[in-house]
């Protein structure tokens, strides 16, 4: 933009005619890639227009039927908007919404106090019981090790009993 583009919007944003000076630019310049430039701006502009144009109807349609404002407020909870309303009203009138919140919540606070009491006598008992179940799964690793060892060297002494016998029966023969 120019320096006399950008005062005159400045002095009079009111009077400043985008679609008038978009048309004026495209009429004075010669350069084909600017005339696409700002023909693709017109249209821009134009289908910005057309669009802002139809919502302002829609909102002027609405504004003027209170029924439809109603409806397009509260997204379809009108028929029961006030009986939630009066429903409020009479709970914070009454004192037992009140006094029945702060119970709750003074029980759940005491039960709260109650299970940290808990925790702390049984979190001891809880790792004594993990190292022992660690103890236990890696002794049970171990003796299942020593029997495959000892499973394994039956086998390779079995094996290398039957080769030797069937060599020597072999040979012998």
């Amino acid at each position: 933009m120019t320096e006399e583009v950008i005062e005159e919007r400045r002095a009079e944003p009111s009077s400043f005619n985008v679609r008038s000076k978009i048309l004026a630019s495209i009429d004075s310049t010669d350069d084909k890639n600017q005339r696409n430039l700002l023909l693709l701006l017109f249209g821009v502009l134009e289908v910005n227009e057309k669009g802002l144009s139809r919502i302002e109807k829609k909102l002027d349609g609405i504004m003027s039927d209170e029924k439809k404002l109603r409806a397009a407020v509260l997204n379809g909870h009108e028929p029961s908007h006030h009986k939630h309303h009066d429903w409020i009203d009479q709970r914070i009138s009454n004192d037992k919404f009140y006094t029945d919140f702060i119970s709750r919540t003074t029980m759940a606070l005491d039960w709260l106090d109650l299970y940290r009491q808990k925790v702390q006598h049984t979190e001891p008992i809880c790792d004594w019981a993990r190292r022992k179940m660690q103890e236990e799964d890696e002794d049970e690793k171990t003796k299942k090790s020593l029997v495959i060892k000892f499973l394994e060297s039956i086998v390779s002494h079995v094996g290398t009993a039957v080769a030797v016998g069937i060599i020597a029966y072999l040979t012998l023969r």
